[in-house]
């Protein structure tokens, strides 16, 4: 091998390289911003272009972890009919670029209860729900989130 092929070598291998640690570096950058956009207050009451097809208002309280991904809140979730309320449930799950799968527990007398899993996925402006497994009458089987902005009293 010539010193001249040597050269020409080095100069791909660096190249490729630097084009690796450029996407890898924009991976991370978009990873992070997903996240910071996923933490937040979501909700889908008030929604006048999806209302007709709700069956259950949903308030969900999300923070996401920005090293791993891991998120953690809480949920309200209650029937458009007959205004039945569950109980406030945490909310666990994992972040997996713009979608998670999240579950619903809710700790009595020292027991965890799991009322459900559903995926979320972040579509533009909104937050996509679909209903994994669960209690159908707890639950919407699909809805769309929108970020809820909560005034602060001053």
């Amino acid at each position: 091998m010539t010193l001249e092929q040597i050269g020409i070598l080095t100069g791909i291998f660096s190249a490729i390289a630097a084009g690796i640690y450029f996407i890898f570096k924009e991976y991370k950058t978009e990873k992070l911003r997903i996240r910071v956009k996923f933490a937040g207050q979501w909700g889908n009451e008030g929604d006048v272009t999806w209302s007709k097809n709700e069956t259950h208002f949903v308030e969900l309280s999300l923070t996401v972890d920005q090293d791993d991904g891991e998120i953690t809140g809480i949920i309200i979730s209650r029937s458009v009919k007959s205004d039945d309320t569950l109980p406030t449930l945490s909310v666990n799950g994992k972040l997996h670029f713009k979608s998670a799968n999240i579950k619903f527990t809710h700790v009595r007398h020292g027991e965890i209860l799991v009322y459900g899993n559903a995926k979320i996925t972040l579509k533009g402006k909104l937050l996509h729900w679909t209903l994994r497994d669960g209690f159908d009458d707890g639950f919407p089987e699909k809805t769309k989130l929108h970020r809820q902005f909560i005034a602060v009293a001053g």
